[in-house]
């Protein structure tokens, strides 16, 4: 009976100790900015970030930059983390950003790598590289 009660009660606090690692964050908008000083946005609903939208300047191989501006990015929560891995332009650019939430702050990474034409138009097997490797960090409530 005695082992019984201690199993029961090793469960129980496994248990809590899952509810409360997915319970770790709070839902809301999160606002914030990059390591660039840009402003960086999105919303938090049950186990999904939504409508994640920022904008990076990437750093290209000919001395130029290219702008570039994200919006309405959504992406699951496990753990309190998400990552969401985009490709756009046919191929020619590849982003990963990757976040942390816990209580009321939330953090990341984003990486941006772009390749274009002499032209400066997006091409997946362009001369010109761009990348951008940023940090962010943002508060909600």
């Amino acid at each position: 009976m005695k082992l019984r009660l201690v199993l029961l009660a090793a469960l129980v606090a496994a248990l809590a100790l899952v509810a409360s690692a997915s319970a770790s964050f709070q839902t809301g908008t999160y606002r914030g900015k990059t390591s660039q000083g840009l402003s960086l946005e999105f919303k938090v609903i049950g186990e999904k970030v939504k409508r994640l939208h920022f904008s990076d300047i990437a750093l290209c191989s000919s001395g130029f930059g290219s702008k570039g501006k994200f919006a309405n990015v959504h992406g699951p929560i496990v753990h309190g983390r998400f990552k969401v891995t985009l490709k756009g332009n046919d191929g020619a650019t590849t982003m990963t950003i990757t976040g942390k939430l816990q209580g009321r702050k939330a953090g990341g990474t984003i990486v941006d790598q772009t390749r274009l034409d002499t032209s400066g138009a997006p091409d997946p097997s362009g001369s010109v590289t761009c990348s951008a490797h940023l940090r962010w960090a943002a508060t909600t409530g």
